[in-house]
């Protein structure tokens, strides 16, 4: 797998309007689908300090008028929630947005909110990281969403400890970073201080 350090801006190509905006670079690893398909492809063969410009078309399909539904208002009641345009629901284990209310029914369009538009994304491509460490905190800030300086990562021999704000990483994170991260499942975890 290949790390990549980037920042990016995303922009919907007819308003000109930015729709995803890295503030500071992010250590992402292609090919784990962090990011979409259509990123993925577009950055497997770029080269470490350079920016690269690259326009999708349509990546998430045409607007499709039989993904908008009516919904009764009683299954907004049913389950507690207060129907307003612009909400983001999940019903069936579709995700959708509210559009209308009105009378006893609400529109809902489970249509991406990117279909059918033309995507155009800046990557400034920083640098490639090969360094276990590096892979490791900029991992754990991308997913979620903790400083770097936040991170201490101690690796000797075959044993590596992982301190976040101070504490150790929680199980489920450890999970988590060996699935994008394969080369930690030859390490052993410690919860001791390990001296370089």
């Amino acid at each position: 797998m290949r790390y990549l350090e980037i920042k990016y801006k995303a922009v919907v190509k007819d308003t000109n309007s930015v729709f995803d905006l890295s503030e500071k670079p992010k250590v992402v690893p292609l090919g784990a689908g962090l990011l979409h398909d259509f990123v993925e492809k577009a950055l497997e063969k770029v080269k470490p300090g350079k920016t690269y410009k690259f326009e999708f078309e349509k990546p998430f399909g045409d607007r499709d008028e039989n993904k908008i539904k009516l919904v009764p208002l009683s299954e907004f009641t049913r389950r507690k929630i207060k129907p307003i345009p612009g909400l983001i629901v999940k019903i069936d284990g579709k995700r959708g947005i509210i559009r209308s209310v009105s009378g006893g029914r609400v529109t809902v369009d489970f249509n991406h909110p990117l279909a059918g538009k033309d995507l155009y994304y800046e990557v400034e491509v920083i640098k490639e990281v090969t360094d276990l460490e590096d892979k490791i905190k900029g991992l754990i800030e991308f997913l979620f969403e903790i400083d770097r300086e936040n991170i201490e990562v101690q690796i000797t021999d075959k044993k590596i400890r992982i301190k976040v704000l101070g504490k150790d990483l929680p199980e489920r994170h450890w999970e988590l970073l060996e699935k994008y991260i394969p080369e930690l499942k030859d390490y052993e975890k410690s919860s001791e201080n390990i001296q370089k």
